[in-house]
């Protein structure tokens, strides 16, 4: 079970708030959409929302991933169409160092980064002013004429996992796409082939991947027949079958932490009448879960899209409040189960016996 928290009010002038990362310390992550217009990023701890700002990017941004020393990641668009990444913490902002277009993914808690420009993928090391372009031998994929990268997710180890795509030039259909990591000591990885997706590298995505090497992440299926989402562990690649989430709607895969817990949904978009709508949901051992279903106090709160989720279990997403006629954002936090509350109390009752004996002894 979850309880919803109470984020407190949005930033005035917001409308269309989505979380889209969170850490271990509470801090939320994400974007809002300014008076209907542009985009901006903001950061959210304890109630309150914080606008990232700066003179480089005065409007139209978004964060993407926060790590638990604060550091937050995210894009902007400087006006020529394509993105820009950018770090901030408590010293402000700092860009990325390249003159390429550039997207952020995911930051570790070393301060590594995830992300990538136009075909490449790259790491980035906080404070290093250097960015690393990671190249995937082409020997590795049967030797096709030319490959392209996205990287999606960075773990603890410094590993990077994402999605690369290889086709023969100039050949029809010869396009397709696998799973590839590299480890913090360069050395990279093909990890197996994405057969059950359509190749299409711009619509295709990894969104996690944690300490022990699962992977998750998500594309188009075959003939662009909807979306299907992926889980890889231990050379074993499983594609999320439709009736795993009966009732919940679209399953995009987009977190996984270290107890192996997965949340998702879909986009947060649809009609007045509510169709289209996506329930966010969890998948954990095996068993998937509307969050809708197990979670207290949502009020008028629609919860569509889990997009973030940490060591502790908590839960950031985004959803629909009929209340305020708004997207806003949501954080759950784990309510301890019946069981548990009883070992608990149980436990309290003999320590103060037990401390009562002690005193009449």
């Amino acid at each position: 079970m979850y309880e919803l928290v109470n984020m407190g009010p949005l930033p005035a002038g917001a409308s269309q708030v989505s979380a889209l990362g969170m850490n271990d310390v509470g801090q939320v992550v994400g974007s809002y959409r300014y008076q209907n217009s542009d985009l901006r990023s903001f950061i959210w701890q304890n109630g309150q929302y914080h606008t990232i700002t700066s003179s480089a990017f005065p409007s139209h941004s978004g964060a993407t991933d926060v790590n638990n020393q604060g550091d937050v990641v995210g894009w902007y668009y400087p006006g020529f169409g394509f993105s820009q990444g950018y770090h901030y913490n408590q010293n402000g902002v700092t860009l990325f160092p390249t003159t390429q277009p550039t997207y952020i993914t995911a930051i570790n808690e070393q301060g590594i980064v995830a992300g990538g420009y136009y075909g490449s993928s790259f790491r980035y090391l906080i404070g290093s002013n250097a960015a690393t372009r990671i190249e995937i031998p082409l020997g590795q994929l049967a030797g096709p004429d030319f490959t392209q990268t996205i990287a999606g997710a960075v773990n603890n180890s410094g590993t990077i996992a994402g999605i690369v795509e290889s086709c023969n030039s100039g050949v029809i259909g010869s396009c397709r796409m696998s799973l590839f990591t590299q480890r913090a000591d360069g050395t990279i990885s093909v990890l197996v082939g994405l057969t059950g997706l359509q190749s299409n590298i711009l619509l295709s995505t990894v969104t996690g991947i944690n300490d022990s090497g699962m992977i998750v992440g998500y594309g188009p299926g075959l003939n662009y027949s909807g979306i299907r989402s992926f889980i890889y562990q231990n050379g074993n690649l499983e594609y999320l079958p439709d009736s795993l989430l009966p009732g919940i709607g679209t399953g995009y895969a987009f977190a996984v932490n270290n107890l192996s817990q997965i949340v998702g949904g879909g986009d947060v978009t649809y009609d007045s009448n509510f169709v289209n709508s996506s329930n966010a949901w969890m998948l954990q051992n095996g068993e998937a879960y509307d969050l809708n279903s197990i979670t207290s106090g949502l009020g008028g709160m629609h919860l569509m899209r889990a997009s973030a989720i940490n060591e502790k279990g908590e839960i950031a997403g985004s959803g629909y409040n009929s209340l305020t006629g708004q997207f806003e954002p949501f954080l759950l936090r784990p309510v301890p189960e019946p069981s548990t509350l009883v070992t608990v109390f149980t436990s309290l009752v003999l320590f103060f016996r037990r401390r009562r004996v002690m005193r009449s002894d």
